[in-house]
């Protein structure tokens, strides 16, 4: 008898709880998310800085696919920008993603982001926008290296 009071009282207590939650204006999740998915070369990882939260970084699956997804988003505007590194630890390419969130749309997903970058190739190897006598050194250094 003690058990069935028990949980009779635990269903009334928590059947009350929920049913005043709107009458509050409280919500049971005001959180919401959002998924960053792209390519960028397999061997770079992706980095995500959003907001005022922790950076967050991806490795890239072999084919360079990466998903990153952010949760518990309050409701507004969000800025993000994402971004990989080359060999010489430079910024290779960025990308920033201004959007907002609300109870209309609780989910935003980016697909098809472009991280990909010519990492050889270009006479520019230290990715400052000139070629000059530095980048002819980076060159003398590989080219005797073995």
């Amino acid at each position: 008898m003690r058990k069935v009071f028990n949980i009779k009282l635990f269903l009334v207590v928590v059947l009350g709880a929920l049913a005043l939650f709107p009458l509050l204006g409280l919500t049971i999740s005001d959180w919401f998310n959002a998924t960053f998915s792209g390519v960028t070369l397999p061997e770079k990882k992706v980095y995500l800085k959003m907001d005022d939260l922790p950076e967050k970084v991806s490795a890239p699956d072999e084919s360079g696919n990466f998903e990153i997804t952010i949760s518990d988003l309050a409701e507004g505007k969000h800025q993000a920008k994402l971004w990989v590194f080359t060999h010489l630890d430079k910024i290779a390419k960025e990308i920033n993603l201004p959007f907002s969130l609300s109870t209309s749309s609780p989910e935003k997903v980016f697909t098809n982001i472009d991280l990909v970058f010519e990492e050889m190739g270009n006479p520019d190897l230290n990715y400052d926008g000139r070629v000059d006598i530095v980048d002819f050194s980076i060159m003398l250094h590989f080219w005797t290296a073995e």
